[in-house]
C-alpha cells in the first residue's frame, strides 16, 4: 500500500472489471426495430441463362430504347411496350420473386397484397461509362430489380438516406448521412418502395451491366390484356 492507503494493484483491478462491465453492457444493446425497413436484397439460386440471353437479344433489336434516365451512353427499354416478365424466359425468375415480394409487401404493412400487380418492367444497359441518374419511381408502392449481369467495378445501386434532412443538423462524420452504395453482384434482387431516392454508380468495366427491373402497384382495376400481366397468376 502506498502512501495515500490507496493499493494501486486493488484499484487496477477495479479499473479493469469496470472497463469489461462497460463493454458487455455496450455489446448487450440491440436496435428497437420497431419501423420498418423499407431495402431489402435477395439472391436468385436459378439459372439465368436463358434470361440474360433474352434480354441481350431484346436490347439488341429494339427500336424503342431510350435514354430517360440513363447517362453517358446507357439505354432503357422502359419505353418498349414489351416487358420482360411477359418472356416465358423470364417465368420462372418471377414466380420465385413473386414469395418475397409478398412477405415483404406485408412486412411494410401496405394494404391489399390481393390487388399486387406489375405496372411495368423493363431492361436497364449500361455499357462502359453509363450509370443511371438519381430519382424516384413515384406513386409505385414496391420496385424489384434483377441484376442479371454485374461485372467487377461496373458501379452498385446507390440510396440516399430517406432520413437525410433529420440527421443532417446533427454532428455526424462527413459522407455518413447521404448517397450510401449497396453492393450487388449478378443473380441479386433488391426491393424497395417506390418513393426512395436511387441512382447507380458509373461502369468503369468494359462489359455491360444489365438489369431488369420492375415496378408493382396494388389497383383494384385489373390491369388490361394489352398490359403486363399481373404478379399473381
Amino acid at each position: 500500500m502506498d502512501n495515500d492507503g490507496i493499493n494501486l494493484n486493488e484499484l487496477q483491478a477495479q479499473q479493469q472489471k469496470q472497463e469489461e462491465t462497460n463493454v458487455e453492457t455496450v455489446a448487450s444493446w440491440v436496435t428497437a426495430d420497431i419501423f420498418p425497413d423499407p431495402l431489402w436484397r435477395g439472391h436468385y439460386p436459378g439459372d439465368l441463362t436463358e434470361l440474360r440471353k433474352k434480354t441481350y437479344d431484346f436490347l439488341k433489336n429494339s427500336d424503342k430504347l431510350n435514354a430517360g434516365l440513363e447517362r453517358d451512353g446507357g439505354a432503357s427499354s422502359s419505353s418498349d411496350p414489351e416487358m420482360p416478365h411477359m418472356w416465358t424466359e423470364a417465368h420462372e425468375f418471377f414466380q420465385w420473386a413473386n414469395e418475397a415480394s409478398l412477405q415483404i409487401w406485408n412486412y411494410w404493412g401496405y394494404k391489399h397484397p390481393e390487388q399486387r400487380q406489375i405496372a411495368r418492367s423493363w431492361a436497364n444497359y449500361h455499357p462502359k461509362e453509363a450509370w443511371t441518374d438519381e430519382h424516384t419511381h413515384g406513386d409505385t408502392d414496391q420496385v424489384m430489380v434483377l441484376y442479371l449481369d454485374v461485372p467487377k467495378d461496373s458501379g452498385d445501386l446507390e440510396i440516399h438516406n430517406p432520413l437525410f434532412y433529420h440527421w443532417e443538423g446533427s454532428k455526424r462524420m462527413s459522407g455518413t448521412n447521404g448517397w450510401r452504395n449497396l453492393k450487388v453482384k449478378t443473380g441479386d434482387v433488391v426491393i424497395f418502395p417506390g418513393w426512395m431516392l436511387h441512382r447507380t454508380g458509373k461502369n468503369f468495366n468494359d462489359d455491360p451491366r444489365v438489369t431488369i427491373n420492375t415496378n408493382i402497384i396494388a389497383s383494384p382495376i385489373q390491369i388490361t390484356p394489352n398490359s403486363p400481366k399481373p404478379v399473381i397468376e
